[in-house]
This record gives C-alpha cells, sequence and structure tokens, in this order.
C-alpha cells in the first residue's frame, strides 16, 4: 500500500468521528478591498465555522499572502495585536495562506493534554498536526489570481476554478493534494450557516478531484484531512493533517 492510499483510507474516519473536532480556517476582514487596502488575518480553530475561536499569532509558524501576480510576502507574526497584510497594490485575486505551529494531542482517560503519548499517563491517542489554511481575497474589480497557486502545505486544496465569480447553485472543481500529489479522501462543505454541520460530505478520486455545489450563503468552508503513522509509536499514534479554503460572500441565487 503506497503512503498517499494509507492516507485516504485513513482518513475516511474523518467522516464518522471528527466532524464535531476542532479544525483550522482563516478569513480576511474585508474580503475585497480596493487597491492600495490592507486586510486583516483571523485564524480560527473550532468547528463552528464561520466565528468561532480565534487563533493567537504565536500559534502560528507562518502566514503569508501571494499576490495576484504571484508574488508571496511572509506577513509579521510577532507583534502583539492582529496579524495584517501589506496594502494589496495587484488587481486580482490574492490569497492568504497560514500553517498553524505543528504539536502534539493525547487524549488519555482524564481528558486531553497537548504532549506526546510517552509525557502522559494513561494515553488513548495521540496525533501531531500539521495544518494550513488559505482563503482568498478579491483586490479591485478584475485582474489575474493566485487562485491556482499551490502554496506548499502538505495538505492542500487548490480551487480549479475561481470562487469569488460564484454564487450559491454554482459548482467548483477543486484538488486536493497530500505532498504535492492527487489525494483521494472526504471533502466537507460548509455554509455560513452550518455551524457544527457539513452541508456536504464528498470524496475525491484517484485523481484528488471532486466538484463542491455551492448551497446557502456564504462565506463558505472546504475542509479536507487525511493522517499517516507517526514515525515512532511509542511517542505518538498519528501525524494529522487538515487543509481548508474558505472563500466570499457573492449574493445568492433568486
Amino acid at each position: 500500500m503506497t503512503r498517499i492510499l494509507a492516507i485516504a483510507l485513513i482518513a475516511t474516519g474523518f467522516v464518522a468521528g471528527s466532524v464535531h473536532a476542532h479544525h483550522p480556517w482563516v478569513l480576511a476582514e474585508p474580503a475585497q478591498v480596493e487597491p492600495g487596502q490592507a486586510v486583516q488575518v483571523l485564524p480560527y480553530f473550532g468547528h463552528a465555522f464561520p466565528g468561532d475561536e480565534e487563533m493567537a499569532a504565536d500559534r502560528l509558524a507562518q502566514a503569508t499572502v501571494t499576490l495576484a501576480d504571484g508574488q508571496q510576502i511572509a506577513l509579521d507574526l510577532a507583534g502583539d495585536g492582529a496579524v495584517t497584510s501589506p496594502p494589496l497594490s495587484e488587481p486580482g485575486v490574492s490569497v492568504i495562506g497560514v500553517r498553524q505551529a505543528r504539536g502534539y494531542w493525547t487524549q488519555t482517560t482524564e481528558g486531553g493534554q497537548r504532549l506526546p503519548r510517552s509525557e502522559v499517563a494513561n494515553a488513548v491517542r495521540c496525533s501531531y498536526s500539521d495544518n494550513g489554511s488559505k482563503t482568498l481575497v478579491k483586490v479591485g474589480d478584475s485582474g489575474p489570481s493566485a487562485v491556482a497557486t499551490s502554496l506548499g502545505h502538505r495538505l492542500e486544496i487548490i480551487p480549479q476554478g475561481e470562487p469569488n465569480t460564484l454564487q450559491a447553485g454554482d459548482t467548483l472543481p477543486v484538488q486536493v493534494l497530500f505532498e504535492g500529489q492527487p489525494h483521494a479522501g472526504p471533502l466537507l462543505a460548509f455554509h455560513s450557516a452550518s455551524g457544527e454541520d457539513p452541508y456536504a460530505v464528498l470524496e475525491t478520486n484517484a485523481d484528488g478531484r471532486t466538484e463542491v455545489m455551492l448551497e446557502g450563503e456564504g462565506p463558505w468552508l472546504l475542509l479536507a484531512h487525511g493522517e499517516i503513522d507517526y514515525p515512532d509509536p511509542s511517542v505518538c499514534d498519528v501525524e494529522s493533517f487538515y487543509a481548508s479554503l474558505t472563500f466570499g460572500k457573492p449574493t445568492q441565487n433568486p
């Protein structure tokens, strides 16, 4: 069994047991600006989209903005305030990307701790996370788009169309990649009123592709998950990967 097949099979437990688990996403405020405006980056880690538990900057390993012309800029995570982009001067669609700082989570018979299983008593299951989230920002009325640009997250959702041109009732093709290769597994879709429950549970095919029908009203969240065995089972059980993509608030079709 190849490594990518293994991650797909393990990920099927995501649908049955992890729908209400904590997962990451990121939003930009505002999601549409005029050229020269900056946006605030709002990373979340929770289970009630679109707003839940914001992550502090010290829980992030990296934040970037990829401009419509392909230029990637690292965002400052060292300040005490909110994470903000520089002024976005390039018209088109930019992509904000964040990677959560990696960390252990071990469920025990008494609760959970942010430690490997080797450092806690009565460990039930340990995961070591590597989570990447993206959101789209429309700058001006028209221009090139960075939405198809991979940010290099280990698990990543790549739109195969322009999400910010779509409305409820439209379909968005996407591809999910793990370490740059197609990832077959579940993909969950949420809209602004979904809360903890996805409105659709889809499966990507062997090429990592599926099509998402947009329902309800935006913003929308697409969420993928996978796991592989941790190298040393005495330390932890699995490496866990979440990928999320959020976009827009188009007007709903009549």
